[in-house]
Protein backbone atom coordinates (compact mmCIF):
# COMPACT_ATOMS: atom_id res chain seq x y z
CA UNK A 1 0.00 0.00 0.00
CA UNK A 2 3.09 2.37 1.06
CA UNK A 3 4.41 1.55 -2.34
CA UNK A 4 1.28 2.08 -4.33
CA UNK A 5 1.29 5.74 -2.42
CA UNK A 6 4.90 6.71 -3.75
CA UNK A 7 4.01 5.53 -7.52
CA UNK A 8 0.89 7.48 -7.32
CA UNK A 9 2.67 10.98 -5.62
CA UNK A 10 5.27 10.27 -8.34
CA UNK A 11 2.57 10.26 -11.26
CA UNK A 12 1.17 13.41 -9.72
CA UNK A 13 4.28 15.49 -10.02
CA UNK A 14 5.35 14.37 -13.42
CA UNK A 15 2.15 14.85 -14.86
CA UNK A 16 2.06 18.04 -15.35
CA UNK A 17 5.39 17.61 -17.32
CA UNK A 18 4.40 14.73 -19.53
CA UNK A 19 1.42 17.01 -20.57
CA UNK A 20 3.64 19.05 -22.53
CA UNK A 21 5.99 16.38 -23.40
CA UNK A 22 4.45 13.36 -24.69
CA UNK A 23 1.76 12.37 -27.02
CA UNK A 24 0.16 8.96 -27.75
CA UNK A 25 -1.40 7.89 -31.65
CA UNK A 26 -2.38 4.63 -32.61
CA UNK A 27 -1.33 5.28 -36.17
CA UNK A 28 2.62 4.37 -36.00
CA UNK A 29 4.70 3.71 -38.60
CA UNK A 30 5.99 -0.21 -38.89
CA UNK A 31 9.35 -0.67 -38.31
CA UNK A 32 9.90 -4.28 -39.30
CA UNK A 33 6.52 -5.90 -37.28
CA UNK A 34 4.52 -8.04 -39.09
CA UNK A 35 1.03 -7.92 -39.18
CA UNK A 36 0.46 -10.10 -35.62
CA UNK A 37 2.47 -7.90 -34.10
CA UNK A 38 0.52 -4.40 -35.39
CA UNK A 39 -2.52 -5.28 -33.88
CA UNK A 40 -1.15 -5.92 -30.54
CA UNK A 41 -0.04 -2.50 -31.09
CA UNK A 42 -2.76 -0.07 -29.14
CA UNK A 43 -0.75 3.27 -28.55
CA UNK A 44 2.75 5.07 -28.82
CA UNK A 45 3.86 7.46 -25.97
CA UNK A 46 6.83 9.57 -26.17
CA UNK A 47 9.70 11.03 -23.39
CA UNK A 48 12.10 13.40 -23.10
CA UNK A 49 14.91 12.13 -21.69
CA UNK A 50 14.88 14.55 -18.74
CA UNK A 51 11.29 13.25 -18.79
CA UNK A 52 12.57 9.46 -18.47
CA UNK A 53 14.89 9.72 -15.75
CA UNK A 54 12.65 11.73 -13.50
CA UNK A 55 9.95 9.07 -14.00
CA UNK A 56 12.71 6.44 -13.10
CA UNK A 57 11.87 3.71 -16.76
CA UNK A 58 14.28 1.30 -17.03
CA UNK A 59 14.79 -0.94 -19.66
CA UNK A 60 15.70 -4.95 -20.48
CA UNK A 61 15.65 -7.52 -23.39
CA UNK A 62 13.40 -10.40 -22.92
CA UNK A 63 14.94 -13.64 -23.63
CA UNK A 64 14.53 -17.49 -22.78
CA UNK A 65 14.40 -18.13 -19.19
CA UNK A 66 13.93 -21.28 -16.84
CA UNK A 67 10.75 -21.33 -14.52
CA UNK A 68 9.36 -23.35 -12.39
CA UNK A 69 6.16 -25.19 -13.64
CA UNK A 70 3.71 -24.63 -10.17
CA UNK A 71 0.32 -25.92 -9.43
CA UNK A 72 -1.65 -24.79 -6.43
CA UNK A 73 -3.96 -26.75 -4.28
CA UNK A 74 -5.57 -26.35 -0.77
CA UNK A 75 -4.61 -28.75 2.38
CA UNK A 76 -4.35 -29.58 5.68
CA UNK A 77 -1.32 -30.12 8.51
CA UNK A 78 -1.84 -33.57 10.48
CA UNK A 79 -0.17 -35.42 12.51
CA UNK A 80 2.29 -38.50 11.27
CA UNK A 81 0.18 -41.15 12.26
CA UNK A 82 3.37 -43.46 12.23
CA UNK A 83 4.45 -41.25 15.35
CA UNK A 84 1.57 -41.38 17.73
CA UNK A 85 0.78 -43.99 20.34
CA UNK A 86 -1.82 -44.96 22.71
CA UNK A 87 -0.11 -45.74 25.78
CA UNK A 88 -2.75 -48.07 28.47
CA UNK A 89 -1.83 -50.17 31.38
CA UNK A 90 -1.63 -54.10 30.95
CA UNK A 91 -3.61 -54.78 34.14
CA UNK A 92 -6.69 -52.88 35.67
CA UNK A 93 -5.74 -50.41 38.42
CA UNK A 94 -6.15 -47.19 40.38
CA UNK A 95 -4.10 -44.57 39.28
CA UNK A 96 -1.25 -43.58 42.74
CA UNK A 97 1.23 -41.08 40.80
CA UNK A 98 0.49 -39.20 37.42
CA UNK A 99 3.92 -37.51 36.42
CA UNK A 100 2.77 -35.68 33.32
CA UNK A 101 -0.10 -33.41 31.66
CA UNK A 102 -1.74 -32.36 28.31
CA UNK A 103 1.69 -30.39 26.45
CA UNK A 104 4.53 -31.93 28.54
CA UNK A 105 6.92 -33.44 26.38
CA UNK A 106 8.45 -36.61 27.92
CA UNK A 107 11.84 -38.83 26.34
CA UNK A 108 11.14 -42.18 25.41
CA UNK A 109 11.19 -44.42 29.21
CA UNK A 110 10.15 -42.03 31.55
CA UNK A 111 7.46 -42.91 33.83
CA UNK A 112 4.61 -41.65 32.85
CA UNK A 113 2.23 -42.55 36.16
CA UNK A 114 1.96 -45.29 38.91
CA UNK A 115 -0.71 -47.91 38.61
CA UNK A 116 -1.56 -50.21 41.90
CA UNK A 117 -3.03 -53.36 40.50
CA UNK A 118 -3.98 -55.95 42.94
CA UNK A 119 -3.45 -58.59 40.21
CA UNK A 120 0.68 -57.25 39.77
CA UNK A 121 1.29 -58.03 43.29
CA UNK A 122 -0.61 -61.72 42.56
CA UNK A 123 1.34 -62.17 39.72
CA UNK A 124 4.89 -61.53 41.50
CA UNK A 125 3.46 -63.78 44.27
CA UNK A 126 2.80 -66.28 42.07
CA UNK A 127 5.88 -65.59 40.61
CA UNK A 128 7.70 -66.23 43.51
CA UNK A 129 5.91 -69.43 44.45
CA UNK A 130 7.28 -70.65 41.37
CA UNK A 131 10.97 -69.86 41.67
CA UNK A 132 10.74 -72.09 44.81
CA UNK A 133 9.04 -74.74 43.12
CA UNK A 134 12.04 -75.01 40.34
CA UNK A 135 14.59 -74.71 42.36
CA UNK A 136 13.15 -78.02 44.67
CA UNK A 137 12.55 -79.70 41.45
CA UNK A 138 15.95 -79.10 40.06
CA UNK A 139 17.30 -80.28 43.25
CA UNK A 140 15.21 -83.38 42.86
CA UNK A 141 16.11 -83.75 39.33
CA UNK A 142 19.78 -83.56 40.09
CA UNK A 143 19.58 -86.14 42.97
CA UNK A 144 17.80 -88.60 40.65
CA UNK A 145 20.85 -87.83 37.91
CA UNK A 146 23.53 -89.19 40.54
CA UNK A 147 21.19 -91.75 41.75
CA UNK A 148 20.64 -93.42 38.33
CA UNK A 149 24.28 -93.24 37.31
CA UNK A 150 24.33 -95.65 40.66
CA UNK A 151 21.51 -97.51 39.55
CA UNK A 152 20.17 -96.48 43.01
CA UNK A 153 16.40 -95.64 41.20
CA UNK A 154 14.79 -96.46 38.06
CA UNK A 155 15.08 -94.74 34.80
CA UNK A 156 11.08 -94.33 35.00
CA UNK A 157 11.41 -92.04 38.37
CA UNK A 158 14.49 -90.73 36.63
CA UNK A 159 12.19 -89.38 34.06
CA UNK A 160 9.43 -88.50 36.40
CA UNK A 161 11.86 -86.22 38.04
CA UNK A 162 13.10 -84.94 34.85
CA UNK A 163 9.86 -84.18 33.62
CA UNK A 164 8.40 -82.42 36.75
CA UNK A 165 11.30 -80.22 36.36
CA UNK A 166 10.90 -78.92 32.87
CA UNK A 167 7.50 -78.58 33.63
CA UNK A 168 8.47 -76.05 36.58
CA UNK A 169 10.77 -74.88 34.19
CA UNK A 170 8.68 -73.70 31.83
CA UNK A 171 5.71 -72.19 33.81
CA UNK A 172 8.61 -69.88 35.81
CA UNK A 173 9.32 -68.81 32.28
CA UNK A 174 5.83 -68.20 31.33
CA UNK A 175 5.43 -65.96 34.71
CA UNK A 176 8.43 -64.24 33.87
CA UNK A 177 7.33 -63.21 30.20
CA UNK A 178 3.68 -62.00 31.94
CA UNK A 179 5.88 -59.60 34.05
CA UNK A 180 7.64 -58.41 31.23
CA UNK A 181 4.41 -57.82 29.81
CA UNK A 182 3.18 -55.68 32.54
CA UNK A 183 6.07 -53.60 32.15
CA UNK A 184 9.09 -54.89 34.23
CA UNK A 185 12.27 -55.04 33.61
CA UNK A 186 15.16 -57.51 33.88
CA UNK A 187 16.25 -55.58 36.56
CA UNK A 188 13.15 -55.73 38.27
CA UNK A 189 12.35 -59.05 37.93
CA UNK A 190 16.01 -59.87 39.58
CA UNK A 191 15.42 -57.18 42.13
CA UNK A 192 12.11 -59.27 43.02
CA UNK A 193 13.80 -62.84 42.79
CA UNK A 194 16.53 -61.72 44.98
CA UNK A 195 14.73 -59.20 47.99
CA UNK A 196 11.39 -61.36 47.47
CA UNK A 197 9.24 -58.30 48.13
CA UNK A 198 6.49 -57.71 46.02
CA UNK A 199 4.63 -54.59 45.37
CA UNK A 200 1.33 -53.96 44.09
CA UNK A 201 2.23 -51.16 41.67
CA UNK A 202 3.29 -50.99 37.73
CA UNK A 203 4.80 -48.40 36.16
CA UNK A 204 3.42 -47.19 32.72
CA UNK A 205 6.76 -45.90 31.24
CA UNK A 206 6.52 -43.90 27.17
CA UNK A 207 7.68 -45.34 24.30
CA UNK A 208 8.60 -42.66 22.59
CA UNK A 209 9.79 -39.35 22.70
CA UNK A 210 6.92 -36.71 22.04
CA UNK A 211 4.44 -34.20 23.49
CA UNK A 212 1.60 -35.35 25.00
CA UNK A 213 -1.73 -34.57 23.54
CA UNK A 214 -4.36 -36.28 25.60
CA UNK A 215 -4.15 -37.52 28.97
CA UNK A 216 -6.23 -39.81 31.45
CA UNK A 217 -4.57 -40.39 34.73
CA UNK A 218 -6.32 -38.39 37.42
CA UNK A 219 -4.71 -39.44 41.12
CA UNK A 220 -6.97 -41.67 41.95
CA UNK A 221 -9.38 -42.83 39.15
CA UNK A 222 -10.00 -46.20 38.16
CA UNK A 223 -8.22 -47.41 34.71
CA UNK A 224 -9.19 -50.67 32.89
CA UNK A 225 -6.71 -53.28 31.16
CA UNK A 226 -5.59 -51.81 27.52
CA UNK A 227 -7.61 -48.51 27.91
CA UNK A 228 -5.34 -45.65 26.67
CA UNK A 229 -4.56 -43.42 29.37
CA UNK A 230 -2.04 -41.36 27.72
CA UNK A 231 -1.90 -40.12 23.82
CA UNK A 232 2.03 -38.91 22.56
CA UNK A 233 3.19 -37.48 19.23
CA UNK A 234 6.17 -36.80 18.09
CA UNK A 235 5.43 -34.10 16.31
CA UNK A 236 9.17 -33.00 14.70
CA UNK A 237 7.91 -34.66 11.91
CA UNK A 238 4.28 -33.66 9.53
CA UNK A 239 1.84 -34.70 6.90
CA UNK A 240 0.69 -32.30 4.77
CA UNK A 241 -2.04 -33.84 2.93
CA UNK A 242 -4.14 -32.21 -0.08
CA UNK A 243 -7.01 -33.86 -2.17
CA UNK A 244 -5.94 -32.89 -5.81
CA UNK A 245 -8.91 -32.95 -8.42
CA UNK A 246 -8.59 -36.14 -10.68
CA UNK A 247 -7.87 -34.04 -14.08
CA UNK A 248 -4.49 -32.47 -12.14
CA UNK A 249 -3.56 -36.08 -10.78
CA UNK A 250 -1.18 -37.00 -13.94
CA UNK A 251 0.88 -34.41 -12.88
CA UNK A 252 1.59 -35.63 -9.53
CA UNK A 253 3.82 -37.79 -8.35
CA UNK A 254 5.76 -39.37 -5.41
CA UNK A 255 9.05 -37.87 -5.17
CA UNK A 256 7.97 -34.23 -6.00
CA UNK A 257 8.59 -31.45 -3.88
CA UNK A 258 5.99 -28.95 -2.67
CA UNK A 259 6.07 -25.76 -1.15
CA UNK A 260 3.03 -24.47 1.23
CA UNK A 261 2.58 -21.41 3.56
CA UNK A 262 0.16 -21.13 6.55
CA UNK A 263 -1.91 -18.10 7.45
CA UNK A 264 0.41 -18.05 10.86
CA UNK A 265 3.49 -17.13 9.23
CA UNK A 266 2.56 -15.92 5.61
CA UNK A 267 5.82 -14.77 4.60
CA UNK A 268 7.28 -18.32 5.85
CA UNK A 269 8.10 -21.03 2.72
CA UNK A 270 7.75 -24.36 4.25
CA UNK A 271 9.11 -27.41 2.24
CA UNK A 272 7.71 -30.94 1.94
CA UNK A 273 8.17 -34.02 -0.82
CA UNK A 274 5.65 -36.02 -1.19
CA UNK A 275 5.31 -39.45 -0.05
CA UNK A 276 2.27 -41.27 -1.15
CA UNK A 277 -0.27 -40.47 -4.22
CA UNK A 278 -3.65 -42.72 -3.37
CA UNK A 279 -4.51 -44.64 -5.76
CA UNK A 280 -8.05 -44.71 -5.11
CA UNK A 281 -10.45 -41.30 -6.40
CA UNK A 282 -13.05 -40.13 -4.01
CA UNK A 283 -16.16 -41.27 -5.60
CA UNK A 284 -18.27 -37.85 -4.25
CA UNK A 285 -15.83 -35.24 -4.79
CA UNK A 286 -13.86 -36.49 -7.66
CA UNK A 287 -10.20 -36.09 -6.11
CA UNK A 288 -7.65 -38.14 -5.49
CA UNK A 289 -5.83 -37.51 -1.76
CA UNK A 290 -1.88 -36.70 -1.64
CA UNK A 291 0.42 -36.67 1.04
CA UNK A 292 3.87 -35.19 1.88
CA UNK A 293 6.02 -35.16 4.68
CA UNK A 294 7.35 -32.36 6.21
CA UNK A 295 9.89 -31.84 8.76
CA UNK A 296 9.08 -29.83 12.09
CA UNK A 297 12.18 -29.49 14.32
CA UNK A 298 10.90 -25.88 15.58
CA UNK A 299 7.46 -26.67 16.25
CA UNK A 300 5.81 -24.06 14.07
CA UNK A 301 3.23 -25.94 12.40
CA UNK A 302 0.43 -27.25 14.24
CA UNK A 303 -1.88 -30.05 13.28
CA UNK A 304 -5.37 -28.76 12.10
CA UNK A 305 -3.71 -25.90 9.82
CA UNK A 306 -4.93 -24.94 6.59
CA UNK A 307 -2.17 -24.77 3.75
CA UNK A 308 -1.73 -23.06 0.65
CA UNK A 309 0.09 -25.73 -1.52
CA UNK A 310 2.05 -25.84 -4.40
CA UNK A 311 3.32 -28.47 -6.30
CA UNK A 312 6.85 -27.85 -8.15
CA UNK A 313 5.72 -29.86 -11.05
CA UNK A 314 8.73 -29.30 -13.37
CA UNK A 315 11.15 -27.15 -14.92
CA UNK A 316 10.66 -25.23 -18.74
CA UNK A 317 12.56 -22.94 -20.68
CA UNK A 318 10.07 -20.41 -21.91
CA UNK A 319 10.16 -16.89 -23.13
CA UNK A 320 9.40 -14.55 -19.83
CA UNK A 321 8.74 -11.36 -19.02
CA UNK A 322 9.33 -9.72 -15.55
CA UNK A 323 6.25 -9.38 -13.65
CA UNK A 324 7.12 -5.44 -12.78
CA UNK A 325 6.41 -5.23 -16.82
CA UNK A 326 3.22 -6.49 -16.93
CA UNK A 327 0.53 -4.08 -16.74
CA UNK A 328 -3.40 -4.73 -16.47
CA UNK A 329 -6.80 -2.87 -17.11
CA UNK A 330 -9.86 -4.86 -16.95
CA UNK A 331 -9.31 -7.98 -19.31
CA UNK A 332 -6.13 -6.52 -21.04
CA UNK A 333 -2.69 -7.68 -20.08
CA UNK A 334 0.23 -5.58 -22.04
CA UNK A 335 3.30 -4.25 -21.52
CA UNK A 336 5.13 -1.30 -22.96
CA UNK A 337 8.06 -1.83 -25.99
CA UNK A 338 10.93 0.35 -26.02
CA UNK A 339 10.88 1.40 -29.96
CA UNK A 340 13.01 4.27 -29.97
CA UNK A 341 15.35 6.14 -27.77
CA UNK A 342 12.67 7.68 -25.66
CA UNK A 343 9.39 5.86 -27.27
CA UNK A 344 7.41 3.25 -26.03
CA UNK A 345 4.47 1.14 -27.29
CA UNK A 346 1.70 -0.12 -25.73
CA UNK A 347 1.56 -3.68 -26.49
CA UNK A 348 -0.87 -6.20 -25.62
CA UNK A 349 0.03 -9.61 -24.42
CA UNK A 350 -0.49 -13.23 -23.84
CA UNK A 351 0.62 -14.64 -20.35
CA UNK A 352 1.10 -18.28 -18.98
CA UNK A 353 2.94 -20.19 -16.68
CA UNK A 354 4.00 -18.02 -13.43
CA UNK A 355 7.20 -18.23 -11.97
CA UNK A 356 8.63 -16.32 -9.13
CA UNK A 357 9.48 -13.28 -10.10
CA UNK A 358 8.12 -13.96 -13.62
CA UNK A 359 5.53 -15.17 -16.40
CA UNK A 360 5.30 -17.00 -19.20
CA UNK A 361 4.87 -15.04 -22.44
CA UNK A 362 2.24 -16.96 -25.05
CA UNK A 363 2.44 -14.04 -27.80
CA UNK A 364 2.90 -10.13 -28.40
CA UNK A 365 6.67 -10.53 -27.79
CA UNK A 366 9.87 -11.57 -29.90
CA UNK A 367 13.16 -12.69 -28.35
CA UNK A 368 15.47 -9.79 -27.85
CA UNK A 369 13.13 -6.89 -27.85
CA UNK A 370 13.05 -4.45 -25.02
CA UNK A 371 10.39 -3.62 -22.69
CA UNK A 372 9.87 -1.41 -19.65
CA UNK A 373 10.64 -3.39 -16.21
CA UNK A 374 10.92 -0.14 -13.80
CA UNK A 375 8.35 2.71 -14.29
CA UNK A 376 5.54 0.84 -16.67
CA UNK A 377 3.23 1.94 -14.26
CA UNK A 378 4.14 5.46 -15.08
CA UNK A 379 3.46 5.20 -18.53
CA UNK A 380 0.11 3.62 -17.91
CA UNK A 381 -0.72 6.17 -15.74
CA UNK A 382 0.25 8.91 -18.26
CA UNK A 383 -1.21 7.56 -20.85
CA UNK A 384 -4.51 6.93 -19.89
CA UNK A 385 -4.80 10.63 -18.62
CA UNK A 386 -4.26 11.69 -22.35
CA UNK A 387 -6.65 9.02 -23.51
CA UNK A 388 -9.29 10.81 -21.12
CA UNK A 389 -8.66 14.40 -22.15
CA UNK A 390 -9.09 12.52 -25.91
CA UNK A 391 -5.56 13.45 -27.49
CA UNK A 392 -5.42 10.34 -29.49
CA UNK A 393 -4.59 11.40 -32.73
Amino acid sequence: MKTEMIKIKIVFVIFSILSVSCGTRYSVEDHHRDDDFKNNITSVISLSQEIRQKAGIVTEPVYLRKLLRKYSFPGGIFMDETKVVHVSSKVSGIVVKSNFKVGDFVRKGEVLALIDSMEVGDLQNEYLKAKAELEIAQSSYERANLLFDQKVISKAEFLRRYGEYLSKKSNLESLRNKLRLFGFSEKEISFVEKERKISSQIRIVSPISGRIIEAHSVVGEIVEQSRPIFKIADLSNLWVVANIPEKDISKIREGQYINFTVSAYPDKAFRGRISYVSDIVDFDTRTVSVRAEVQNPDRLLKPGMFANIEVIVEEINVLAVPKSAVQRDGDEIFVFVKIGENTFEKRKIKIGYEGDDFYQVLSGLREGEIVVVSGSFILKSAMKRHLIKGEVE
